[in-house]
């Protein structure tokens, strides 16, 4: 793939990602060797012009308030090239990598999201597809400064009505389903996802046809009944499903987000911990592993499942003592069916 407008200042290093609105790369600056991505859009129609032209003039609007920063751009036959700030990854990829994430990391994350979209919806910036890989960290491990990328279906704009659905299928708020209408609550939506995956370490509605989803988006309370809560705590929960209500109206705002108990409760501690720091450690089956400090309730529950495991050892004892005690047992045929005459104990 060739930059002619671009090749005087930038070269390509490979392909780092792919997806609906375009292909992005790793590109190199030639008078000083820094690196960034470069988004690659090709553009058929006069309206896909305008919405790269849209997408860039948000970002400009935006730009140092949580966004991934634009460095420029051009286009090149057909295809547009815009350069922008390089993060370390996206947040689907770390949640995928540490599968799932503390409720002390989630709990900043979402706090630090919801920020930011606070800030889009100030400047009358919808996004309208918020999801885990649009999200990119500035570095690979925690913590981390959050960049909310991609803003090819933003808009300008309060809400309104949708000529065709627009944004990633199992990542659509109901009302777009049902009507095609969207507003401001379609990224409080989208937020209450992302939280969920941070949580849990799945994929939302992971396995489901996408029509199924949208089908049942349209008249059944899904989120609370297809989404599977055994890694998600009771508290956190209840955030996701303050997020998640069908009816736009009743769902949180940016700033309940950002006061929510259970928010509050694992950040008050105050910012990010240290990047340099003792790393605990415990034994837990006979090997030593990094204790992540997880809240309360994960450790009640860890407890709990250990003292299972030591009740199961301990019936599993019994039974070895008792089969130790008894030689093999004589049986009998009676009416055709084989009954213990005498068990024989063995000789102390």
């Amino acid at each position: 793939m060739a930059f002619p407008n671009l090749s005087r200042k930038y070269a390509i290093e490979y392909q780092i990602g792919d997806g609906g609105q375009g292909r992005v790369f790793q590109v190199r600056r030639l008078s000083d060797g820094r690196l960034f991505a470069c988004k690659s859009v090709r553009v058929e129609e006069s309206r896909e012009l305008d919405l790269v032209r849209q997408e860039v003039s948000i970002m400009k609007l935006i730009q140092g308030n949580g966004g991934v920063r634009f460095r420029g751009g051009g286009d090149d036959n057909r295809v547009w090239h815009l350069v922008l700030e390089l993060c370390a990854c996206s947040l689907h990829d770390r949640i995928q990598r540490e599968r799932g994430l503390c409720e002390r990391e989630a709990a900043l994350l979402i706090k630090g999201l919801a920020k930011v979209v606070q800030g889009l919806h100030a400047l009358g910036i919808i996004h309208r597809d918020l999801k885990p890989p649009n999200i990119l960290l500035s570095r690979d491990s925690f913590p981390y400064d959050v960049k909310v990328a991609d803003f090819g279906l933003s808009v300008a704009s309060t809400g309104g009505k949708l000529d065709h659905i627009v944004g990633t299928t199992k990542y659509l708020a109901p009302e777009v389903v049902r009507d095609s209408r969207f507003d401001q609550a379609v990224d409080i939506w989208g937020l209450g996802l992302i939280l969920y995956e941070a949580l849990s370490g799945l994929t939302a509605f992971a396995g489901l046809d996408s029509e199924f989803v949208l089908e049942r988006l349209r008249w059944v309370d899904m989120p609370a009944d297809m989404l599977d809560w055994s890694g998600v705590g009771l508290e956190a929960k209840e955030l996701i499903l303050g997020m998640l209500c069908l009816d736009p109206k009743k769902r949180l705002t940016t700033q309940q987000i950002q006061t929510h108990p259970w928010v509050l409760k694992h950040t008050e501690e105050g910012g990010f911990v240290p990047r340099t720091r003792i790393v605990k450690l415990k034994r837990l089956n006979g090997k030593w592993v990094s204790d992540r400090g997880g809240s309360a309730q994960q450790q009640q529950q860890q407890q709990q499942q250990q003292q299972q495991r030591q009740q199961q050892e301990r019936k599993r004892k019994k039974i070895e003592e008792a089969t130790r005690s008894y030689r093999k047992l004589r049986l009998r045929c009676v009416n055709g069916a084989w009954q213990v005459v005498k068990p024989c104990p063995v000789a102390g």
